[in-house]
């Protein structure tokens, strides 16, 4: 495993991916966490167009207020072009600019 505070997971481009098929209607998921909590940003295909949706339990709250002023930041620029969500992609590189690490366990065994 990665030895980073602040990561975040790829479901789709995990090695376990095939075994642990997404929900009905989604198309990828994005684990965001820390060492004490997690939120899932998850990506379903509305009229053609990729649109995420944040999915918080309560552990994850305190995550969220200590990143208030970057995920503020990111929100913002979000509310500011409604109807047109940014991909899984495009989420990866705004949580690595955020100083979130890529933990995808991508090869069985070696980063896992």
């Amino acid at each position: 495993m990665i030895d980073t505070a602040r990561r975040f997971i790829i479901h789709t481009q995990a090695w376990w991916a095939t075994a642990n098929p997404m929900p009905t209607g989604v198309v990828e998921r994005i684990t965001v966490c820390d060492d004490d909590s997690e939120f899932l940003i998850q990506f379903y295909v509305l009229g053609g167009n990729p649109a995420c949706r944040l999915c918080v339990f309560d552990d994850a709250w305190k995550l969220l207020a200590q990143l208030e002023h970057e995920f503020g930041f990111v929100t913002q620029i979000l509310a500011e072009k409604v109807g047109s969500s940014p991909s899984p992609e495009g989420w990866a590189i705004t949580l690595a600019n955020m100083g979130f690490v890529d933990a995808t366990p991508r090869t069985y065994g070696k980063d896992a």
